[in-house]
């Protein structure tokens, strides 16, 4: 590959040579500076800066933001089946196999919170790898905010609804403080979604 872009600069440029000869001073001069701003715009155009500020042809770069692209919706949807399937397996539990046990202790409103949290948000997952695949970031600032939503909600999910879920069973009281560290990763999620809108 080395030798053929040499090979191909050498004729290039002895083609230049020889049509410049044709011309006098003056007009050298300014087929120069044409040559020159041609030239630059042809590296411009050739060359861009992708969203972590390496340099690559721009052809390289918009494969790796493709193929990043595709990797987050990948992870997303991903953690999306999962906290789906169990959401609801979670959710038949409680309303059959553990109704009377949450029924005697008084925590079936609690376990249905927990449920409740645990499937929006897994829907609103599948929802923004949906977004993540069809949206354009310039910058891949929007990306990255998408893929920190995704972390935060995943994150909120297991501890505000799995406090939840320990709590409804009789779990140590310590577990207590975990939920409102949940829901606050969860309404940060949220918060994030509402400043990609906004980025780039």
């Amino acid at each position: 590959m080395p030798n053929r872009l040499s090979s191909f600069c050498a004729r290039l440029a002895n083609f230049l040579l020889n049509l410049l000869n044709r011309f006098n001073e003056t007009t050298y001069s300014i087929f120069s500076l044409k040559i020159g701003l041609d030239f630059a715009r042809l590296l411009m155009a050739s060359r861009t800066t992708c969203p972590n500020g390496e340099k690559r042809a721009k052809k390289s770069c918009n494969m790796k933001n493709i193929n990043d692209k595709r990797d987050s919706y990948k992870k997303i949807a991903f953690g999306a089946g999962i906290l789906g399937a169990f959401g609801v397996v979670l959710g038949a539990f409680g309303a059959h196999a553990l109704k009377d046990r949450l029924a005697d202790a008084g925590t079936a409103q609690t376990w249905d919170t927990a449920v409740k949290y645990h499937l929006v948000h897994a829907a609103a997952l599948l929802a923004l790898a949906a977004l993540v695949e069809v949206r354009e970031s310039k910058t891949g600032a929007r990306q990255r905010l998408l893929n920190w939503t995704a972390r935060c909600w995943m994150t909120g999910v297991v501890l505000f609804s799995g406090s939840l879920y320990a709590l409804a069973l009789g779990g140590p009281k310590w577990l207590g403080p975990v939920t409102p560290l949940g829901g606050l990763a969860l309404i940060m999620g949220w918060a994030l979604v509402a400043a990609s809108a906004w980025w780039d």
